[in-house]
């Protein structure tokens, strides 16, 4: 189990071939153990995410150059690509306010930074959440 990433972990088993995850054979047995199982997978998903969040130091930290910007990129590509988490984490967190803030022009931060091999995580992660965010029609809406 340990060539699978976190959220892997949490939600089962990966198929060789395919990369797919996969659950038990006794979660399709019975209404009830699915409905258990269902529960335990979407809270211990929620949990994991919650945990990259705060150890990628964007919800805790504003000063961009102590976040991990490969824990950012792994939460964009995976998890928060789900509208349901990305929804959740908008609402809750301030982790996708906190990289548009860095993001945003005026600021100074994102702009003023070197193009070098280094700084390459940073364009990944903005574009990355700039897809996911006009990724629904939901997100793209004005409010």
């Amino acid at each position: 189990a340990s060539d699978l990433n976190p959220m892997a972990r949490c939600l089962g088993r990966k198929q060789k071939q395919t990369g797919r995850i996969v659950t038990s054979r006794k979660a399709t047995v019975g209404g009830g153990q699915l409905m258990a199982m269902h529960r335990r997978i979407t809270t211990s998903s929620e949990e994991v995410v919650n945990r990259l969040m705060n150890e990628s130091n964007v919800v805790g930290n504003r000063e961009y150059s102590s976040w991990d910007w490969d824990k950012c990129l792994y939460l964009l590509e995976g998890p928060l690509a789900n509208p349901n988490y990305l929804h959740s984490v908008m609402r809750n967190t301030r982790f996708v306010k906190r990289l548009l803030s860095f993001l945003k022009p005026s600021r100074q931060a994102f702009v003023a930074m070197p193009w070098n091999l280094q700084n390459m995580r940073c364009v990944k992660v903005a574009s990355q959440l700039f897809r996911v965010l006009s990724s629904s029609k939901e997100n793209c809406e004005s409010k």
